[in-house]
């Protein structure tokens, strides 16, 4: 029996319903060390004066998902937070559904992609992406692709004629976005390819697949 199992177990002998457990474990050891249904079950076996201890069957197989084994992945993946379950399932030694299992219901962790959270980036995938943002612009500039004509300016379908003030509203648009467009220019070419974004602030969405 690990130690905050019987942690557990002895706040149960003494009358604490599963929340307060809770909030005494997640207070005396790590947050979420232990699961709720975990604590559910513990509560429910110590009432009925019940052994509380694990007796599910392993088939043979050593039980897995000890607090030590727990602990140890908690420790892993605080240290790096973009690490995948295939890097910890090899690094553990276990199946992928374990690591799954602990990640989710032991330690209460999701799954988030880096690509939508810049913070969980490195400062050498943000700067990556500046520079490649800054190839395509220069390129598209050089070749004369038009990609911000394109983008800014909207066409009627070909064959359709909108009413009056429908033209009228694009051709203001089409003002507005040309002179976007030159002013865009003007800051690009001035600033040289190999000059550094990162304190102007761009660096902060950057992902590189």
């Amino acid at each position: 029996m690990s130690l905050i199992h019987k942690f557990v177990e002895d706040l149960a002998k003494a009358r604490k319903t599963p929340k307060e457990i809770k909030t005494i474990v997640d207070t005396a050891f790590e947050v979420n060390s232990i699961s709720q249904s975990q604590i559910y079950r513990i509560s429910a076996l110590v009432k009925a004066g019940k052994d509380s201890s694990d007796k599910r069957s392993t088939n043979g197989w050593r039980k897995v998902r000890t607090y030590d084994f727990i602990e140890a992945v908690r420790v892993y993946v605080e240290a790096d937070r973009r690490v995948t379950m295939e890097e910890l399932a090899i690094k553990f030694e276990t199946s992928i559904n374990t690591i799954f299992h602990v990640l989710h219901h032991d330690l209460g962790l999701s799954i988030k992609s880096a690509r939508w959270i810049p913070k969980m980036l490195t400062e050498d995938h943000k700067m990556k992406k500046v520079r490649c943002a800054q190839a395509f612009l220069k390129l598209n500039f050089e070749l004369g692709l038009g990609f911000w004509t394109r983008l800014i300016i909207t066409m009627a379908p070909e064959g359709l004629q909108p009413a009056p003030e429908v033209q009228a509203s694009r051709i203001k648009e089409e003002t507005d976005g040309s002179q976007l467009l030159r002013q865009l220019r003007r800051d690009l070419l001035a600033l040289s390819p190999d000059e550094d974004l990162h304190h102007r602030g761009c660096a902060q969405g950057c992902y590189e697949h």
